[in-house]
């Protein structure tokens, strides 16, 4: 599998907890940047608050969802058997 840097960030109590859930199987690097971060993170919000109050930009309909989830539970599942 293809390894790649996620750059992530926790913002609450309940963040912090599903990351300690899977925090043994990752590999934490410091940020390797510089520079105002603020403006990413202020339209990650909004993007957030317009999805809980309904006003998401077209989502992908259920059915394409249905199977694009489909195709990668078995991508996942065919990697896990092929690294056994």
């Amino acid at each position: 599998m293809t390894k790649r840097r996620v750059r992530t960030q926790v913002r609450n109590r309940r963040g912090e907890a599903l990351l300690d859930s899977v925090r043994g199987g990752l590999e934490i690097a410091p940020t390797m940047s510089a520079g105002d971060r603020r403006p990413v993170v202020l339209q990650t919000v909004v993007a957030d608050d317009e999805g809980k109050m309904g006003r998401a930009p077209n989502p992908m309909p259920r059915w394409a969802g249905n199977i694009l989830a489909w195709v990668l539970e078995k991508a996942r599942r065919g990697a896990r058997e092929g690294a056994g």
